[in-house]
């Protein structure tokens, strides 16, 4: 299972954007990417998200992730993050979904989000 370590979301050299900087690890090994997007909730979101996918293709030479996107919807009288990124394995490439509820950062959540998507596919490839 691949585990969550840190996030840090801070401004970018540009103006109006932010860095995104997710840390991840599996069994023994870690792995941290960078993300830069504009300054509003969707792109820090989708920043977060692909920081994350970024870090699965590393940590997971022998499969690829790809980000499909990423979106904040409304369930239950809650906000959620909804991811959905493509799984390549060998010839296969599958859609995986993931979610997670916002309560920390929609940033976090949509980490989480695509660890939640994943890790069910990645330890069936173990």
């Amino acid at each position: 299972m691949v585990v969550f370590r840190s996030l840090e979301v801070r401004p970018a050299e540009r103006p109006q954007r932010v860095q995104v900087r997710v840390k991840l690890a599996f069994g023994d090994k870690d792995a941290q990417a960078d993300e830069v997007g504009t300054d509003t909730t969707r792109n820090r979101i989708e920043a977060a998200a692909r920081a994350a996918a970024a870090c699965l293709d590393t940590l997971l030479p022998d499969n690829s992730i790809a980000l499909e996107g990423a979106q904040i919807i409304d369930a239950f009288d809650r906000k959620f993050v909804l991811v959905a990124v493509h799984g390549l394995g060998g010839r296969e490439a599958q859609l995986l979904t993931g979610t997670c509820e916002i309560r920390e950062s929609a940033e976090r959540s949509a980490v989480l989000a695509v660890l939640d998507a994943t890790n069910r596919w990645v330890d069936a490839r173990r």
